[in-house]
């Protein structure tokens, strides 16, 4: 993979996700907003008991991978993931 210099923070991102999220097993996943669903096909119920077995990045996107699944997030303009422990019980 070819790293570009000005993403800097988008490969620590990534690095810090995998370090927490590899081999972990998606109990659910749910969409915050519809405008960033893409696709009905798979659903996001499809992820469900999948483990994920990487993170890494494509250019300014975020790619989770849960085989056979890519689960692609791009930040948008100041954007950012946050960790929560425990995990919240409903939407944030």
């Amino acid at each position: 993979m070819v790293l570009v210099p000005e993403l800097p923070e988008v490969t620590a991102l990534c690095e810090a996700l995998d370090a927490r999220l590899h081999g972990k097993v998606i109990g659910k996943l749910e969409i915050a907003g519809i405008a960033t669903l893409k696709t009905v096909s798979p659903s996001p119920t499809d992820l469900t008991g999948l483990a994920i077995t990487a993170v890494g990045r494509r250019g300014k996107f975020i790619v989770i991978t849960a085989e056979p699944f890519h689960l692609v997030v791009h930040l948008a303009r100041g954007g950012w993931i946050r960790w929560r422990e425990p995990a919240p019980s409903g939407p944030v």
